[in-house]
């Protein structure tokens, strides 16, 4: 049976450096030449002159039957080394042990029965480290500042960053500590509430427990689980609003950014898909904002596929619009036909041999439409404004919007879609991507704003 001996051995080299080791008694007899090298030669603590090193070779001992193991402590890191914390003492066993005991800084363990290295409160020091470098020694020296030692593979920590770290750690553990015993507290109270004659105490959880059970629900919970606490903090929103007014601006600001980018990922994901016309009435019932921000004021969607009239005495031929918004105060009418992004504005051909390229046949009949649209609602307003319940309507000055194709690339082109549309008086064109160019525009002054 191998047994960890209470005596050390120090020995001195030739060029003076000291060694303390261990020593196993291996059945009985400390006889380290009957015990396998590797096993015996394990340093505990070296003395290095010409480099004022004090070398701690950090080993986790697990000293117990049926045999003594002496593994490294760490991943990585193999020596703790004091840089310029002075050697010339060390020059025995009896020295050796008492700068162990007495003289090593408070943060590393001060007993070689338990293996050396630092208490385990600053393994974090060690561990992140190992994650950031290769070296597998680590120096805290009087002499240098912080930096990497290439040349012995070191990471060198000067002692003033050294303590200020561990400062830290310390008083992150004593907060900790703290909060765990309020913590335990609070847990013993709730349990117990019914039963102890506490009434001005309500029940409550710590400000940790309360983080923790939110992030739990939006980062592992089914989705019922989310949709629920958001349910919550809807129903709760006066409430927030009146405690802590400018943290729910902030939440609100950032939740309204959030949706708009995925509104534009979205809405620049389909402008490039060759979708029907159908999905894009669709998709702007389900988010009247695109269609909105067409507008210079307040408006409000009171209708997709409104009719507008035109039937004859038989009840045929009547006229639906796509879309029909009024403007939230004076309560003007504005019709608005939409078609997709693939559709031409302007035509392929230069009928004029001069650079101006005509209207699409697609975009005249979208304009055409929407016209026709807007003179049969006006020839019927009266009949129409009797059976609609809002009778906040007016005609006086209907306008009408055009949705359509996108912007041309070449320059004339892009020059003769700018002539065409400045010549539909009456009707406005506005192509996809200048709508997505608008939503992309107010994302930006949100973000300012956040």
């Amino acid at each position: 049976m191998a047994q960890l001996l209470d005596e050390y051995d120090f020995r001195l080299s030739s060029d003076g450096c000291g060694h303390l080791h261990y020593l196993i008694d291996f059945d009985g007899s400390p006889t380290p030449h009957d015990i396998e090298l590797d096993l015996y030669d394990c340093p505990a603590l070296s003395v290095d002159l010409k480099n004022d090193h004090i070398v701690l070779h950090a080993r986790d001992i697990a000293a117990g039957p049926p045999l003594v193991h002496l593994n490294f402590r760490y991943r990585k890191i193999r020596q703790l080394i004091l840089e310029g914390f002075g050697t010339a003492a060390i020059r025995d066993e009896e020295s050796a042990l008492r700068f162990v005991e007495s003289e090593l800084p408070s943060q590393f363990r001060q007993s070689l029965r338990d293996g050396l290295g630092l208490e385990h409160q600053y393994t974090s020091l060690v561990e992140e480290i190992e994650d950031g470098c290769s070296a597998h020694r680590m120096i805290v020296s009087r002499n240098r500042p912080s930096q990497l030692d290439s040349k012995i593979n070191a990471l060198v920590l000067s002692e003033r960053d050294f303590q200020e770290v561990c400062r830290q750690i310390d008083d992150l553990r004593y907060r900790s500590k703290q909060k765990l015993y309020s913590d335990q507290r609070n847990a013993v109270y709730n349990h117990f509430a019914p039963f102890l004659a506490r009434q001005d105490k309500p029940r409550q959880l710590s400000k940790a427990r309360v983080i923790q059970d939110i992030e739990s629900v939006f980062e592992n919970e089914p989705i019922e689980a989310t949709s629920k606490l958001a349910g919550f903090i809807g129903s709760s929103a006066n409430t927030l609003i009146d405690r802590i007014p400018e943290r729910i601006k902030v939440i609100r600001e950032r939740v309204e950014l959030a949706f708009l980018d995925a509104f534009i990922e979205k809405f620049e994901n389909r402008i490039t898909e060759n979708l029907p016309e159908a999905d894009w009435q669709k998709f702007f019932i389900d988010n009247p904002i695109a269609l909105s921000s067409m507008f210079n004021s307040s408006v409000l969607m009171i209708s997709d596929r409104p009719f507008v009239g035109g039937t004859d005495i038989e009840g045929r031929g009547g006229k639906k619009s796509d879309f029909l918004f009024k403007n939230y105060l004076t309560g003007n009418l504005s019709f608005i036909e939409i078609k997709t992004p693939q559709k031409e504005v302007v035509s392929a051909r230069d009928d004029y041999s001069n650079g101006m390229y005509p209207a699409h046949s697609d975009l005249s009949l979208a304009v055409s439409q929407v016209i026709d649209q807007r003179n049969k609602f006006q020839d019927e307003f009266a009949t129409l404004f009797l059976k609609s319940p809002d009778k906040q309507l007016t005609s006086y000055a209907i306008r009408c919007y055009a949705v359509i194709g996108t912007v041309p690339l070449e320059d004339d082109r892009k020059k003769s879609f700018e002539h065409v549309r400045d010549n539909f008086k009456h009707v406005t064109v506005v192509t996809f991507d200048e709508l997505l160019s608008r939503l992309k525009q107010l994302r930006q002054i949100l973000a300012d704003v956040v």
